[in-house]
C-alpha cells in the first residue's frame, strides 16, 4: 500500500513539475500596460510644437494677441491605467511673433530696423517673406542694405568665432531673387546651407530652386527642390535626395499638378530609388483638391517590404470654414487585407486646441501590434 500510495505521490510531483515546464504565464491585460507613447513622443517637442504650428496655420482667431504660455495635457484613450501627460510650455516666441502678432505691429518692428519704401514692404508681404524678415530681427541681429540686398548678421561674439547670417536679395522691382542662411567666416566670406533662388519672366514667378545641405559645405548630403510655375500656377515640383557619401543622388520625388478653371484639381507624385545609376519607380501617389485643399490621397508600393503598406487612401475633412477637422488613414498590406487604420481629429475651440489619434487596427511585419489611442489638449494663457 506504502508503494502504491508512493507511486501515487511520485506521479503527481512529476505531472505538476513537468506541467512547470510547459506553463505559460497569461499576458497582462491591455489597461495594465502604459503606452509608450506617452514616455516618448509626448515630451518631444518636435511633435508638439509641429501639431501647434498646424493648428495655428488652420485657425489663430480663437487664440488671444496676449498668451504668453499654454498647457499641455496628454489624455490616453486606451490603456486606462496610464497617467495623464501635463506640461506648462512657454509660447515660443518665434510662434507668438508669427501667429499672434498682427500685421500692423509686425510692420512697425520692421520698420524700427529697416528704412524701407513703401514699395518694398508692399513686396515683401506680397511675397510672403515678412515673417523670415522679422525672425532675424526679434533675435537681436544686425540689419543692413546694400544694393538691394538685406542682411542680417548675428551680433559679434567675444571669442570671435562664425556668425549665423541671412541674406535677401531682391531685383530692382523690389521682387525677391534669393534666400539665403548660412554662417560668416572669420575672413569675411560666407558659407550658405539653405538656399532659394527665384526667376521670372513678365513678373511672374516661374522657376523656384531651394537647397538644403546637410553640412555648412554641402559635401556631406543635401536635398534639392525644383519648382516650375506657369501663368504663376505650381505646375511641377521635383525633389532629389543625394547622398551623404559622395553626393550621389538616391531618391526623386516628381509631381504634376492639374488645374481646371485655374483651379487646383489633382496632383500625382512619383518616387524613384536610384542604385547604381538605375533610375527605379518605388512609389506612386494621387491626390485630389478642392477650394485648394487636399481632400484625399492614394498611393501605391511597387515592391513593398513585407512591414510596409501595399497601399493606402487617405481622406481628409473639413468645416465650413475650411478648416481641417479629420483625416482617416487605411492601409492594405501585401495579401490585400487592412493592416493600419488611423484617425486624427482636430477641433477649435476659444483658447483651446483639441487633437485626437486613433488606431483601430495596426500590423508590423504581419503581427498585430497594440493600438495608440490618445489626446492632446492645448490650454492657452
Amino acid at each position: 500500500m506504502k508503494t502504491i500510495l508512493s507511486l501515487l505521490a511520485f506521479l503527481t510531483i512529476s505531472f505538476s513539475a513537468y506541467g512547470q515546464f510547459d506553463h505559460v504565464e497569461p499576458e497582462p491585460r491591455e489597461s495594465d500596460i502604459k503606452t509608450e507613447f506617452r514616455h516618448s513622443i509626448f515630451q518631444a517637442n518636435y511633435l508638439t510644437q509641429n501639431l501647434l504650428i498646424q493648428f495655428l496655420e488652420e485657425n489663430r482667431e480663437g487664440i488671444s494677441f496676449d498668451s504668453e504660455s499654454f498647457n499641455l495635457r496628454a489624455k490616453d484613450l486606451y490603456y486606462e491605467k496610464s497617467t495623464d501627460f501635463k506640461r506648462e510650455k512657454a509660447l515660443d516666441p518665434w510662434l507668438k511673433l508669427k501667429y499672434l502678432t498682427p500685421e500692423k505691429r509686425k510692420l512697425a518692428l520692421l520698420d524700427s530696423a529697416l528704412n524701407l519704401n513703401k514699395e518694398w514692404k508692399e513686396s515683401i508681404i506680397e511675397d510672403g517673406l515678412l515673417d523670415e524678415i522679422l525672425k532675424p530681427i526679434h533675435y537681436g541681429y544686425d540689419l543692413s542694405i546694400k544694393n538691394n540686398t538685406i542682411y542680417a548678421v548675428f551680433p559679434s561674439l567675444q571669442d570671435n568665432s562664425y556668425r549665423a547670417i541671412y541674406k535677401f536679395e531682391f531685383d530692382k522691382d523690389k521682387k525677391i531673387l534669393s534666400k539665403d542662411l548660412g554662417r560668416l567666416m572669420l575672413r569675411g566670406d560666407s558659407l550658405f546651407w539653405l538656399t532659394s533662388a527665384y526667376a521670372y519672366k513678365n513678373h511672374l514667378l516661374y522657376k523656384e530652386i531651394n537647397k538644403k545641405c546637410n553640412d555648412a559645405k554641402c559635401s556631406k548630403g543635401y536635398e534639392l527642390e525644383t519648382k516650375t510655375y506657369s501663368n504663376g500656377q505650381l505646375t511641377k515640383n521635383t525633389k532629389q535626395v543625394f547622398s551623404r557619401n559622395k553626393n550621389e543622388l538616391i531618391q526623386e520625388d516628381v509631381t504634376d499638378y492639374i488645374y481646371s478653371k485655374n483651379k487646383l484639381e489633382s496632383a500625382t507624385t512619383n518616387t524613384y530609388k536610384v542604385r547604381n545609376s538605375t533610375r527605379e519607380l518605388y512609389k506612386t501617389a494621387k491626390y485630389r483638391y478642392k477650394k485648394g485643399k487636399i481632400t484625399n490621397k492614394e498611393e501605391a508600393w511597387i515592391n513593398p517590404q513585407n512591414f510596409e503598406d501595399r497601399k493606402s487612401y487617405t481622406e481628409h475633412k473639413y468645416d465650413r470654414k475650411d478648416r481641417l477637422v479629420s483625416s482617416e488613414y487605411k492601409g492594405w498590406d501585401n495579401n490585400n487585407e487592412i493592416s493600419q487604420v488611423r484617425t486624427e481629429e482636430f477641433e477649435y475651440l476659444k483658447n483651446h486646441y483639441i487633437y485626437r489619434y486613433k488606431q483601430t487596427l495596426k500590423k508590423e511585419r504581419g503581427k498585430k501590434k497594440l493600438p495608440l489611442q490618445y489626446e492632446l489638449t492645448y490650454t492657452f494663457y
